[in-house]
């Protein structure tokens, strides 16, 4: 039985003609629609290699600009851009900008990387609740895979400390 493959690894398949033809998606296009690319090999092993090394052609650009003590909002901007943006479709990204510039940069963005714990983004849930602002900025259900992802960077909270202040902040209201 063949293996499922994971999200972003892309699908390999056998075509009528016997070759193997591995397809990924690269980014999406102005409209949200889906930009692929293909390869094709002679054997299965061959499409995966191929694939791999398409994939890593295509993969955002890796930096060593992120630093222990780089603000936050200079960080989840920059992943933003690099990592986040070129996947989304239209609709969604105009979501993640409103919440990421209008909502957590203003309020975390200045908090170095090495010294945003727990308490800030508990503070950062109970003002945005207190204002009215809870609901629509946080617990949408596509904002809360936005928060545990840029939570889980090399140098703050972990992804399970935030998913749990993410469920009690969302269980409070």
């Amino acid at each position: 039985m063949a293996r499922k493959r994971k999200n972003g690894e892309g699908t390999v398949r056998l075509r009528k003609d016997g070759r193997w033809e591995g397809r990924v998606v690269i980014g999406y296009d102005e409209k949200g629609l889906p930009k692929t690319k293909n390869v094709l090999a002679k054997t299965k092993g061959e499409c995966i290699e191929k694939l791999k090394q398409l994939q890593e052609q295509y993969a955002p650009p890796k930096s060593d600009k992120i630093k222990p003590e780089m603000p936050f909002g200079d960080w989840i901007d920059f992943w933003y851009q690099n990592y986040s943006k070129p996947k989304l479709r239209a609709t969604t990204r105009a979501g993640y900008e409103n919440r990421i510039y209008l909502h957590i940069i203003p309020e975390l963005g200045d908090i170095p990387l090495n010294q945003l714990t727990q308490n800030d983004l508990q503070q950062f849930y109970a003002r945005l609740k207190k204002s009215g602002n809870f609901i629509a900025a946080l617990v949408d259900s596509r904002i809360q895979p936005l928060m545990i992802t840029f939570s889980v960077g090399p140098y703050f909270c972990s992804a399970s400390v935030v998913f749990s202040t993410i469920q009690s902040s969302a269980a409070s209201i």
